[in-house]
């Protein structure tokens, strides 16, 4: 009996170390698993968040050197042409000055006349050149509200579709973590379980082992 004592202790301490021993290696291979998924997870936020603040640099200068180009080469447009215009003006009235003088001198009444169509001839010339710088700034004005639109609606449409996609990489990783946690609850359920179903098969296996030598050596002492 003290042998069998001993046998029964022997092993009961050798299947609890190695219980202990799987328990022990298996909390150490899930936590393994959740700092290489936090550092994963990590370094792909660092990533994203870098691709994303050097894109919207990258546009933010892109975008203002073409402003700072635009600007730069319709102002030069606008001093060129109202240099051109303005030596143009200048030269014209002093040119036909003279040339009115002496055709004055000649026939008073065909410069009368010359006069007035010319007049009329500067009124509609001012005229055409005030409709056509209005219709200049019309047609900017519109371009830079147009490229105003464009941009802002761009903008608005790069935040729904980040925000979009944080959204939904947040839903696909909590329902991860959701079935990792039930994958393994249920493991340890099955384990509890079947080591139950083990300790219970091994008792009423021994309890009969020990049942049945107590009446074989009962007969055996009788």
């Amino acid at each position: 009996m003290d042998s069998l004592s001993q046998s029964f202790g022997g092993f009961m301490d050798s299947l609890s170390k190695i219980f202990g021993g799987f328990m022990d290696s298996l909390s150490q291979i899930f936590g393994g698993f959740m700092d290489s998924l936090s550092q994963s997870f990590g370094g792909f936020m660092d990533s994203l968040s870098q691709i994303f603040g050097g894109l919207m640099d990258s546009l933010s200068e892109s975008f203002g050197g073409f402003m700072d180009t635009l600007s730069q080469s319709f102002g030069g447009l606008m001093d060129s042409l109202s240099e051109s215009f303005g030596g143009f003006m200048d030269s014209l009235p002093q040119s036909f000055g003279g040339f009115m003088d002496s055709l004055f001198e000649s026939s008073g009444g065909f410069m009368d006349s010359l006069s007035e169509s010319f007049g009329g001839f500067m009124d509609s010339l001012s005229e055409s050149f005030g409709g056509f710088m209005d219709s200049l700034s019309q047609i900017f004005g519109g371009f830079m509200n147009s490229l105003s639109q464009s941009f802002g609606g761009f903008m608005d449409s790069l935040s729904q579709s980040f925000g979009g996609f944080m959204d939904s990489l947040s839903q696909s990783f909590g329902g991860f973590m959701d079935s990792l946690s039930e994958s393994f609850g249920g493991f340890m359920d099955s384990l509890s379980e079947s080591f139950g179903g083990f300790m219970d098969s091994l008792s009423q296996i021994f309890g009969g082992f020990m049942d049945s030598l107590s009446q074989s050596f009962g007969g055996f002492i009788i």
